[in-house]
């Protein structure tokens, strides 16, 4: 397993450093770098702006005095240049010019006018709504707003975005126009981060149409499954070992920075009319519940042995606050929660590192490792931050140190299971002769049914109920038998003849729970009909087995169905099995019977009820049984299956008659009764039950029975 684990976590580094970034303006051969443009903005949009030539665009904002800012370099964040607080929703013009370069080859026919091919503007973030113009001409439209309110219905962020300029409408000198309506937050020091063009880089227009397709396969896209495959190679781990819980923390924390590369990837682009305020809340919520993870996994990674009491109970309670909080906030205040949360991961991972910090006083191997990585990734946090607040390049450096932790629990992970393996091999042998040694006298299914791997894990008092069917098999006059033979004759006897009846009752789905000398306890969990199957087989087998021997045993097979308790019994110096229920006594009362009414198996109603096909047995009713101590009388069913030819030619023959007669005994008309018994005596006197019923009539008639008699005989042996 820690090879397989090696290999995906390999795979999952080479995803996650694999050179897979957006297109770049320096690898394509004719491009406008737009962030090298002077840019102009200005608070508010006039549609005037649309209607005059663009070289007359300077002239129209000197004499309508607007107060333009100039840019050179991006991002170009709305919110951090021009604070506003007045309105949830405020507007805003960024242009730019740019010029259509000459051709380069003298076979080229010189531009008309109209540019003779088209371009492609590439955006690497824009939003939060906006429209774009070319020369006066609207040529992309996100912005989704009720204009009688001034209301934005959905937003329109895009990451990697691109559109068609039409080459009908290029100039060799152009004007690029942006209009941009987004949100405002009341926070001065807090900013929308998607309100605006709001990455550093790349900005560009190109005439290569056939671009690679990198609308979903970006850095995030590969991050996004990259931490969702670990998410699923640390969820088998805990599933594996689910005493190690912080697995399972750093599963979930895999999952989470999952969902947040998906929020940050180019996979949305592709949803045009998509609200992309939906996007935000998942980024937020998945920033929001890091700190909860990232605690429980440090508290968990040493079975939380010092983990202080106030702190963390208060810490959790945060955590917990935090999310929740994010699921109900308006969206002008969810970025300003995303970045306060982001600034809380700086204070957060200072006081995990100082509790890593203290287990290497203890003496953690591990954790002056641990605490490495974690000083790693507060430089890849703190690069973060930096780049979040300052430099917007879009790149979320914590995705590499948190893989870097990853990379050091599969590790760690491997080094355990390497020491481990090395010690299982030495005590394997061992240990498994152990238990096959114990498996002679425990079965292994007691240990399943009582959730135990092994004899190991068993302690006093472990019990279990559930519905099972009992097989009791007894061999008929042993004790006279045993007295011809001597003790180690019997004791071979008994062997021998056990080595073929045990392994059917295996092939059948049951287990022996105990032998009782000559006689088995044996258990069916599955169906009913496992056992009557096993019962026959059996017969057959003691067939196979009078055939070699110099000894022909006969056997009687009672089986019951019902509720058992499984458990263990005895002192914590001596323990073992056993099964205690009242359905255990009755299925060795029903085996008792076989003897007098000379059948081979008899079972209960229940176990008849529940058999999957009783129309595969030859079967009758033969009695109605009461077992001391109990109130409710339990029919009996013979199976004849295993007898001779001529013997379940009989039976099936006088079936209906004996089933009337027997009717007739319950209900008290002897003498109905009796001329029916009598019937099948004189025409089938070899059936042996027909000699009990006529005895007991001739008993009522001299001594009636009470008027509580209900048909019923009573066990007692």
């Amino acid at each position: 397993m820690g090879k397989k684990i090696g290999i995906t976590a390999w795979i999952c580094l080479t995803l996650a450093l694999f050179p897979v970034f957006t297109v770049s303006a320096g690898e394509l051969s004719s491009v406008i770098h737009l962030e090298k443009q002077t840019w102009m903005g200005f608070p508010g949009f006039s549609s005037d702006l649309t209607h005059i030539p663009p070289s007359d665009v300077r002239k129209y904002l000197e004499e309508s005095r607007i107060e333009v800012k100039y840019f050179q370099s991006f991002p170009i964040l709305i919110t951090r240049e021009w604070k506003s607080s007045n309105s949830d929703y405020s507007s805003y013009t960024l242009l730019t010019f740019f010029r259509i370069p000459e051709p380069q080859k003298e076979n080229d026919v010189p531009s008309a006018p109209a540019i003779a091919r088209n371009y492609i503007l590439h955006f690497s973030g824009i939003g939060e709504n906006f429209r774009v113009y070319l020369n006066g001409e609207l040529i992309d439209d996100q912005l989704n707003e009720d204009k009688k309110i001034g209301e934005i219905l959905s937003r329109r962020s895009k990451r990697n975005y691109r559109i068609l300029l039409p080459g009908h409408i290029l100039r060799n000198d152009n004007l690029l126009l942006i209009h941009l309506k987004g949100q405002n937050i009341p926070m001065s020091f807090f900013f929308n981060p998607e309100y605006g063009l709001f990455f550093r880089g790349d900005y560009f227009i190109t005439s290569e149409l056939h671009l690679p397709d990198n609308t979903i396969w970006d850095v995030s896209g590969f991050f996004f499954i990259v931490f969702f495959l670990l998410g699923i190679v640390f969820l088998i781990i805990y599933l594996g070992n689910k005493n190690e819980n912080y697995n399972a923390d750093f599963s979930a924390l895999s999952f989470v920075f999952s969902l947040n590369a998906l929020s940050q990837s180019s996979i949305f682009t592709i949803f045009t009319e998509m609200d992309t305020g939906i996007i935000t809340y998942l980024e937020a919520v998945s920033v929001s519940l890091v700190p909860l993870l990232a605690s429980r996994f440090i508290f968990s990674y040493w079975k939380l042995k010092i983990r202080p009491k106030s702190v963390p109970f208060f810490l959790d309670l945060l955590h917990w606050i935090m999310p929740a909080v994010v699921v109900f906030i308006p969206y002008s205040m969810i970025h300003f929660v995303v970045q306060l949360t982001v600034l809380y991961y700086i204070p957060l991972t200072i006081y995990l590192g100082f509790f890593v910090f203290v287990h290497i006083s203890l003496g953690k191997k591990t954790a002056r490792r641990l605490l490495a990585v974690i000083i790693i990734y507060f430089l890849f946090l703190s690069l973060h931050i930096l780049d979040y607040f300052c430099t917007r390049s879009g790149n979320n450096y914590t995705y590499y140190g948190f893989m870097l932790i990853a990379f050091f629990l599969l590790y760690s992970f491997s080094e355990k299971f390497r020491f481990q393996k090395i010690k299982n091999e030495a005590l394997k042998e061992y240990y498994l002769q152990v238990n096959q040694a114990y498996s002679r006298f425990i079965p292994h299914e007691f240990f399943r049914f009582l959730r135990k791997k092994d004899i190991l894990d068993v302690k006093l008092g472990d019990q279990i109920e559930k519905e099972m069917t009992i097989l009791f098999s007894d061999i008929r006059s042993f004790t006279q038998l045993s007295y011809r033979l001597t003790e180690e004759e019997t004791f071979n006897l008994i062997n021998e003849y056990l080595a073929y009846v045990v392994p059917v009752i295996k092939k059948h789905n049951g287990f022996i729970d105990k032998f009782i000398g000559d006689a088995i306890m044996a258990l069916f969990p599955e169906n009913s009909q496992d056992a009557v199957e096993a019962a026959i087989d059996m017969h057959k087998a003691l067939e196979e087995f009078n055939k070699k021997s110099e000894i022909e045993l006969k056997v009687g097979i009672g089986i019951h169905t019902g509720n058992l308790r499984l458990g263990i019994i005895g002192e914590k110096e001596r323990m073992e099995t056993t099964v205690i229920s009242d359905a255990v006594n009755l299925a060795s009362k029903i085996e008792s019977l076989t003897k007098l009414y000379s059948s081979k198996i008899l079972l209960s109603g229940n176990t008849f009820f529940n058999l999957d096909d009783p129309s595969l047995y030859h079967f009758r009713i033969i009695t109605r049984t009461l077992v001391k101590g109990s109130d409710s009388p339990v029919g009996i069913l013979e199976i004849f299956n295993n007898e001779d030819d001529v013997m379940v030619e009989n039976k099936l023959k006088y079936k209906f008659i004996f089933e009337k007669a027997f009717a007739d005994y319950v209900g008290r008309d002897f003498v109905a009764a009796y001329d029916q018994f009598s019937r099948i005596k004189n025409e089938f006197p070899e059936d042996k039950a027909v000699d009990i019923f006529l005895s007991r009539i001739l008993e009522f008639k001299k001594n009636p029975p009470n008027d509580k008699w209900n048909g019923t005989e009573i066990v007692t042996g």
